[in-house]
């Protein structure tokens, strides 16, 4: 938790990665989840390693079974950072955090569905996982939510969900969410509206 903040900035000041990354390669051999934490620092600040640093962070935090391992893992191979793209492995990664109850993964299983980066757009999948993650607050699960029922890609056009799930992300701060909202809003009728 003390690394967590040094390496988070603040109102009191800046972060301080290096601490934090001197506290995480302390505790790490006696506190196997440290390794994953340490990984996302290394991501979070590429400047405190490199890759081969992160990706055995990241396999010790595996080997140990945690589930933010796998989450991480995944997340990267579904950007393409620090590893090559890969949707086939970001799907493992990710199915296995998401059985453990890590619900950020849903995020990421649900992107990868719906933008078909598996061969195919998997538009219930998609919907499922996604659901899941907005229920778990995911300001980015009700963005990618808002462009399913206004896209008509693979689900019915819903303009109320789609307004719906646009307001609530553009009220958890999503940059994204305002043009969302607007060209949502200028196609809905008076009923919709009342309904929204």
């Amino acid at each position: 938790s003390v690394a967590r903040v040094l390496s988070t900035p603040t109102l009191e000041g800046p972060a301080d990665p290096q601490s934090a990354q001197r506290l995480l390669e302390e505790l790490a051999p006696d506190y196997p989840p440290a390794w994953t934490r340490l990984a996302r620092l290394i991501d979070d600040y590429p400047a405190q390693g490199d890759a081969p640093q992160l990706l055995s962070a990241l396999q010790r935090g595996r080997e140990a079974g945690d589930p933010r391992a796998e989450l991480l893992t995944g997340r990267l191979y579904y950007l393409g950072k620090w590893l090559p793209q890969d949707p086939r492995l970001a799907q493992e990664h990710l199915l296995k955090a998401a059985a453990a109850g890590e619900v950020g993964a849903h995020y990421y299983l649900g992107q990868l569905y719906r933008r078909g980066y598996l061969g195919q757009v998997e538009p219930q999948k998609a919907l499922q996982h996604l659901l899941l993650a907005a229920r778990n607050g995911s300001p980015n699960a009700d963005l990618a939510l808002a462009h399913m029922f206004s896209d008509s890609r693979g689900v019915k056009v819903n303009r109320i969900n789609a307004f719906v799930f646009a307001q609530l992300a553009q009220r958890q701060g999503v940059v994204n969410a305002g043009p969302v909202l607007s060209a949502v809003q200028s196609g809905m009728t008076p009923a919709e509206r009342k309904i929204a």
